[in-house]
Formats: structure tokens, sequence, C-alpha cells
């Protein structure tokens, strides 16, 4: 079994996790980040990578694809460890200290535990219609509350390149 001690454990790689890790590089701790998905970004990166985010302070507006990268850009000098893909199941507590093992059997000890997951682990929802666009760019289904990403209510196709909404 891999082992890896830090100051700070962050679980959940999304934005809140990624300028976490920054932060916490400022502040000098050693830091992992987990997450299930097997890249940076969280919900952004799986089903928004393309769309325009417009309530990130700075600006005003901004790829979810790009604003992961500068995440990661702006963590990068503080060297975070990112065990992606992998799932915490275990939790133990020691006199001051916590043990996380993943589904893949890392262990990291660590004194300070974040969770920063926004819905857990990802499952895709299948489209409802649209079948016909499955494989040919339509990577998910977003029902009406997406409204902070997009500024719309309704619901929308979430494809690598243009989306395109349902009225």
């Amino acid at each position: 079994m891999a082992s890896k001690s830090v100051d700070l454990l962050i679980v959940g790689a999304g934005p809140v996790g990624l300028f976490g890790a920054y932060y916490a590089g400022v502040r000098t701790l050693s830091t992992a980040v987990l997450d299930s998905l097997e890249e940076p970004g969280g919900q952004i990166t799986a089903m928004y990578p393309e769309k325009a985010i417009f309530d990130v302070a700075g600006f005003s507006a901004i790829r979810g694809r790009e604003l992961v990268e500068e995440l990661v850009k702006q963590a990068a000098p503080f060297d975070p460890h990112y065990v992606l893909g992998h799932q915490a199941v275990g939790l133990e507590r020691g006199d001051g200290t916590f043990a996380v093992t993943t589904s893949e059997g890392v262990r990291i000890e660590t004194r300070a535990i974040v969770i920063t997951g926004g819905i857990g682990t990802f499952t895709p929802r299948p489209l409802p219609a649209g079948q016909e666009f499955v494989g040919r760019g339509v990577v998910n289904f977003v029902p009406g509350p997406a409204s902070f990403i997009t500024s719309r209510s309704s619901p929308t196709l979430t494809m690598r390149l243009p989306s395109i909404a349902r009225a």
C-alpha cells in the first residue's frame, strides 16, 4: 500500500479544492488533493468544460476549462500532491492526526481534512431525449438548476464544443 503524509488533505478537486490547495501552499502547508474523477476540475471539467461561467470574481466570463487550468497553474508553485481517480473509503483517527484510505489502496496521513466535494462521485445522467446525438459530441444533460453556470434556467445539452440550449 502506497502512503503519503501531508499537513492538509483536500477531498474534492473542483474549483474550491484547487483554490484551497493554492491557499494552503501560501500558508506553507504540504497538501494532497483527492478526487474520484481522473482529472482536476470537478463538475466543471466533467460537464461544462466549454461553457462560459459568469460568476467568477475578476472575470466577466471564463470557460470552464480555462478556469480549471488557471487554478491548477496557480497552485503549482506549492506542489500539491494530486490523488485522482480515487475515492476516500476509510478514515482512521490517531493522536492529532487522521489517515484516509482510498479505493485504490493509497493511505494519506494528515493533520487536517477539508472536504470541498460538490455532488460527490460524479455519475452522468442519461439524456431524456436526443439519444441520436450521443457519441457525436453530446456529453451530458444538465437539468434546470444549472443557472449559476449558464445564467439560464432551462435545461441544456452540454457538448465538447458549442453548447445547445433547449427552450
